[in-house]
């Protein structure tokens, strides 16, 4: 159409990118990645005047690292995270971790136990229990209570698990921070 020559567009079947323009042409907005301040932001979508940074909680920033940065053994509290969210595909990895993989996993299914059984999170220490031919810990990490419990029993010192999911974050985050560290964030 005229209107869509006008406005640098193709006549007849055009090629487009995957930002909806024609293949070449620039996108309606240009996104910048690692600015100075570790931010992302939309260069023409946001004024610069009213861009405020939000601060990470200093205990997210201690616990989590980011994914470039090499693993190191000798920090020993360095163990794989996963960030479940509900009904994104979460069970699928845990399964190819477990069964594929044979890793040793922490997750709420280390606690579950066949009716009229005591669940293995009643344990006072930490162990591999087997669970549909999984290893898993005997710990709950879906929930704040059992976090706290896997924070008592020393879960990421003890080197048992090979990987921890949790939907929650900001509490799972206290698994990784070493507690002999003088840290104002950390729960007494």
């Amino acid at each position: 159409t005229a209107a869509g020559t006008e406005a640098g567009g193709h006549m007849g079947n055009s090629i487009t990118g995957l930002n909806g323009n024609p293949r070449g042409a620039q996108p309606a907005y240009r996104t910048s990645y690692g600015t100075a301040d570790n931010s992302v932001l939309p260069t023409s979508a946001v004024a610069p005047s009213s861009y405020k940074p939000i601060p990470i909680p200093a205990n997210l920033d201690e616990a989590f690292l980011e994914i470039s940065i090499p693993f190191d053994a000798s920090k020993g509290m360095e163990v794989p995270s996963f960030w479940h969210v509900p009904l994104t595909g979460g069970n699928a990895v845990e399964g190819v971790l477990g069964s594929c993989l044979r890793l040793v996993q922490a997750s709420e299914v280390g606690c579950s136990a066949p009716e009229g059984e005591v669940s293995p999170c009643e344990d006072t220490t930490l162990r591999v229990v087997n669970v549909y031919g999984e290893s898993y810990i005997n710990v709950d990490t879906s929930k704040v209570s059992g976090i706290r419990r896997a924070v008592g029993l020393q879960l990421v010192p003890s080197h048992l698990a090979d990987v921890i999911y949790s939907p929650l974050p900001h509490p799972a985050s206290y698994l990784f921070i070493d507690p002999e560290q003088p840290n104002p964030s950390h729960p007494k």
